[in-house]
């Protein structure tokens, strides 16, 4: 178990550095070799993504769903939202991001993460008033993040 954490820490430092293929490669392997492992499907899932293979990613995310702890599974309902909003996906759909977040919302340790997105999505498809009010509501929680104050000024513009 210690040797696969180890993979993916490997794989996350090559991709930082550039070498996606590498990365890829890397996660891959991890994730055959532990298949039912949530953390590490997640991550080669988020590695999937980076590389723009969506459609591999949204089936091991979704595989995910149902078998994962209430924290876990909002942590994969973001990063599936993120992948149906994202525009270089055939399958984008913004309906179902949203969906997926305000799934994640329900859950106190990742309501902030999923807030910040649903305020983005939602500026994104012009529809400022909800924008805002949800972006207030991440203020609330975290009221010092600068990312949430720029959302807002972009909303009023």
């Amino acid at each position: 178990r210690r040797v696969l954490f180890r993979s993916m820490e490997v794989a996350i430092a090559l991709e930082e550095h550039g070498q996606q293929a590498e990365a890829l490669a890397l996660m891959r392997k991890a994730h055959t070799i532990s298949p039912d492992n949530s953390t590490i499907t997640r991550r080669f899932a988020f590695t999937l993504f980076n590389r723009q293979q969506f459609s591999e990613a949204q089936s091991l995310l979704e595989s995910l769903l149902g078998r994962e702890s209430e924290e876990e599974a909002a942590r994969t309902y973001i990063l599936l939202a993120k992948l149906y909003r994202n525009p270089s996906n055939p399958q984008k759909s913004m309906e179902k991001a949203e969906s997926y977040l305000l799934r994640a919302i329900r859950t106190e340790s990742q309501k902030q993460p999923a807030l910040k997105v649903l305020g983005e999505l939602l500026i994104e498809e012009n529809r400022l008033h909800p924008a805002l009010a949800i972006l207030a509501q991440q203020l609330a929680l975290a009221p010092n993040d600068a990312s949430a104050r720029l959302q807002i000024g972009r909303a009023h513009v």
